[in-house]
Order: structure tokens, then sequence, then C-alpha cells
């Protein structure tokens, strides 16, 4: 069976009063028994110590008392003398101790005990030794009438000691009882909540460390609801990249099984064959280039690119990027003389930036416009003078299939993967990219300045 906490504190309780009171008892019963005794010895002593004085002829001290007569002859508790061969000088029998008796002969006093009856004093005295004695019957019936007394106080003690348990008990978990109805009122719904800390010091250590665990466990539900964000974040985001690329893929598919499904048509004249081969071409061109964009990013996401430290020189990699970008509309980009340098990066990954910047630029800026590729700090800039982007359209750049209703419409041709692409490049470096609209789009791409090899300009 199991007892409450407070049941058990009483029983201690109650049991360790018991333990005293007895304990206590047992002392007082035989620190009374040896005072008393000790009290019968000590009168022996004083009246051996008039008998002496008297037999020896000695003059009594003002304190001693005028011994008494003869006690009678029947008086079995009188003073017996023997002489030194241990015979009475009455009719008595021998020493009740000898071995007391021999030794005061000795010593001059011997003190003895037989069993529980009697004490006995022997005196020596010129001719022999006299015997004293003190009966203790009276005083077992003193203590027998004291320990009945002290044993009909253990019931009472036994109540005493129970109620003062479980009073005790009740006090000492107050505290307990206190804390338990603050944790019964915490109902989960807001995981914020602690304890507030008792005075008593072994209870607030209970509670400090009660609110720590109540601290960890919110830190674990909070990284709990966390992780389920991003969870559903990533599969939002997973749903809507597979949408976004089925909606691109879906055009030029259309497109391409169209223009190959009249090439066998009958009447089909030269003319038209050719202009549904170069639709065809077009279409399978353009689904080449979603799909190395789609690549591209599903390696981004699988974290398969590694930052180079190749020194690539800015000029020679802008030249590079432009020939590439020659296909698409627009006008042609300029190098700023600021363009200098070199950064310590991986070729592709710089080419591929520039170029996607660049085909940005030249699909939205009009052939009359400038597009101009420069330097500041630790910064290269890609500045287009074309219709820029609204403020809320703005702060969308560099998002996954995203464009602008505007400017960065679909009939140029992007697909919205290009400036996100240019983003996941520079995370690899820890760079950042910056968009800013003024009189046009302008690309700020921020490099570390551990990337650069030479002072920035």
């Amino acid at each position: 069976r199991t007892y409450s906490l407070r049941t058990r504190l009483a029983l201690i309780n109650a049991v360790m009063v018991l333990a005293v009171v007895a304990i206590s008892s047992a002392a007082a019963w035989w620190t009374t028994r040896a005072v008393i005794e000790r009290s019968l010895m000590a009168e022996m002593h004083r009246e051996a110590d008039r008998m002496v004085s008297r037999l020896q002829g000695r003059p009594q001290g003002m304190n001693d008392r005028q011994p008494p007569g003869p006690p009678p002859s029947n008086d079995p508790l009188r003073p017996v003398r023997f002489d030194r061969e241990g015979r009475p000088d009455s009719g008595d029998s021998g020493p009740a101790n000898p071995g007391a008796f021999h030794q005061a002969l000795r010593t001059g006093r011997a003190e003895a005990r037989m069993g529980n009856d009697r004490l006995f004093l022997y005196v020596r005295i010129p001719d022999g030794a006299v015997q004293l004695q003190r009966p203790l019957e009276p005083t077992r019936a003193f203590l027998t009438n004291q320990a009945v007394a002290l044993g009909s106080l253990l019931p009472l003690a036994l109540i005493l000691a129970a109620l003062t348990g479980a009073y005790l008990s009740h006090l000492a978990l107050r505290p307990v009882n206190r804390q338990a109805s603050l944790v019964e009122k915490l109902d989960g719904q807001d995981p914020t909540v602690r304890l507030e800390r008792p005075p008593e010091a072994e209870f607030g250590r209970w509670t400090d460390q009660f609110n720590l665990l109540l601290q960890r466990f919110q830190n674990v539900f909070d990284q709990r609801e966390a992780l389920l964000v991003n969870v559903q974040a990533a599969k939002e985001s997973q749903s809507k990249f597979i949408a976004d690329a089925s909606h691109e893929l879906r055009t030029p598919l259309t497109r391409l099984r169209l223009a190959t499904g009249v090439v066998g048509a009958p009447n089909l004249t030269e003319g038209e064959l050719l202009e549904n081969l170069k639709i065809a071409d077009d279409a399978a061109r353009e689904l080449h280039a979603i799909v190395e964009e789609l690549t591209l990013l599903i390696q981004s996401d699988a974290r398969q690119w590694s930052a180079g430290d190749t020194r690539v020189d800015l000029r020679e990699a802008a030249v590079r990027a432009i020939q590439a970008s020659a296909p698409a509309q627009g006008p042609d980009p300029t190098i700023d003389p600021s363009l200098t340098g070199a950064l310590a990066i991986d070729p592709e990954h710089l080419h591929r930036i520039l170029l996607n910047l660049l085909t940005n630029s030249r699909r939205h800026t009009p052939p009359d416009r400038a597009i101009t590729i420069s330097r500041a700090g630790s910064e290269i800039l890609v500045t287009d003078e074309g219709p820029g982007v609204s403020a809320e359209a703005l702060a969308h750049l560099g998002e996954r299939f995203f464009r602008s209703d505007e400017a960065r419409s679909r009939e140029t041709g992007g697909l919205g993967l290009g400036l996100s692409i240019v983003r996941a490049l520079m995370d690899v470096y820890g760079g950042k990219v910056v968009f800013e609209s003024h009189d046009g789009l302008i690309v700020r791409l921020q490099f570390p300045q551990s990337r650069w090899k030479d002072a920035p300009i």
C-alpha cells in the first residue's frame, strides 16, 4: 500500500517523537535510580563518618547530628560490627558481601550491592569493620510508579505527535500544494506562462528547475512550429514550382506539337513547311532554355553548387556575357571604365550571373536606350534605361517565375527564372543582390570583400 507524502511525514514525525519520549523516559528512569542510590550511599557515608568519629573519641562537628540511641537488636538494618576475621559482635551471621568486607579492611571503605534489594557500605574501624545497609524496596517502588506514569503518557504523546506531525506536514507541503495549484492552471494555451518563485529557498530551486523545463519544452515546440512552417512553405513552394514549370512547358510544347503536326499534311507548300519548321525550332529552343534554367534551380536546391576561387578578370567576363546575350532584343550593353579588377569565383558562375542580368535588361530596354556594366567599390552594377518596375513588383524580383505585369511581361520571352538563379548563385558566395528602380532598373551585385583580388576603386 502506498501512503501519501503527508501521511508518511506525519508517521515519521510520530515515530520520532515516540522514540524521543521513550529514550527520554528511559534516561530519566536510569538517572533517577542512580541519583537515589547515590543519595542513599552518601547518607551511609555520613553515618559512617559519625560512627568512626564517635568510636575514635573525636568531637563531632557542628553540623553532625547526634546519633540516636542503640537500635533495637531485632532491626535488620542496624549497623553490624565485625572483627578482622569477619565474626560479628552479636548473634548475626557473617558479612553479607565478604569481598567488600575484606576490601574495606584494606582500603578503608567499600561499597557493595546485593541484587536489587540492598546497598551495603563497609567501613574499617580499629578492631575490624562496620557493615551499613539501606533497603532498595522503596526505591524500586518509586521507580515502578515512575515507569507506570511515563508509560501512561505514551498514548497521549502518540496522539500529540500524530497531530503535530499532520500540522507540520501541512505547513511543509503548503508551498508544494500552492505550486501544484499553479501547475493545474497551466492550460497549454500560453506557453510563456511560468510559475511564480516562492519565498522558500528549497521550493524556489524546484520552481526554477520546473520553469527551466517549461522553457525547454517551449523551445522544442517553437522549433517544431518553425519546422512545420518551413515544411509547409517548402511544400507550397514545391507545388507552386511544379505548377509554374508545367505552365511554362505547356506553351512551347503546344507550339511544337502543332508545328510538327502539320508537316505531313497534304498540299503543304514549301514556304508553309519552312514556317512550321521554324516554329518548331523556336519552341524546341525555348524548351531547352526552360529545362536548362530548371536544372540550375534544382541544383541550387540540392546544394550542388560550391564556391570557386579562380581569379576572373571582370572586363573579360563582361565581354563574354555581352557576346552570349546577343540573341536577345535590345541595345548592346557598354562596359564602363570603372569595371576593372578581378574576383575569386567560378568563371561559369560569374558568366551565368552577368548573362542573366544582361539578357533581362536587353529584353526590356528599348533599342535607343543604354545598358551599362560598371563597378562601385565592392559592387558590380548592371544599369538599364528601361521602363523600370513598380515598388510592389520590386519587392518580388528574384522570386521564381515572377514577372511584373507591365514592363516585365511574358511577351518579351522571360520566364521569371533568370533573376532567381542570380540570387541563388550570389548566396553561394555570401553575396547579395539589390534591385533599385530609378528611371530604369539598377541591379547591384554585392560581393564580400574577401572575394576581390584587388583594392576596390
